[in-house]
């Protein structure tokens, strides 16, 4: 179920076409998005891991076993 609300929110696309740009030999351009791709995934795990965290420490029960 987390998993499912969340793969809608990865940045596919991007990382996609940061994979192609490194092939076309554009890699300065290939590396912004790249970057940019990265700091999505890390910002939306980030966000996920506070949620469930928050979550344990209100409800009193892990989320997650």
């Amino acid at each position: 179920m987390i998993i499912g609300g969340i793969i809608l929110m990865v940045p596919g696309v991007a990382f996609t076409n940061a994979i192609r740009d490194m092939a076309d030999s554009d890699y300065i351009a290939g590396s912004v998005r790249m970057m940019d791709a990265m700091l999505g995934f890390f910002c939306i795990a980030i966000g996920v891991g506070f949620v469930i965290a928050l979550y344990g420490i209100l409800a009193g029960a892990p989320l997650l076993p």
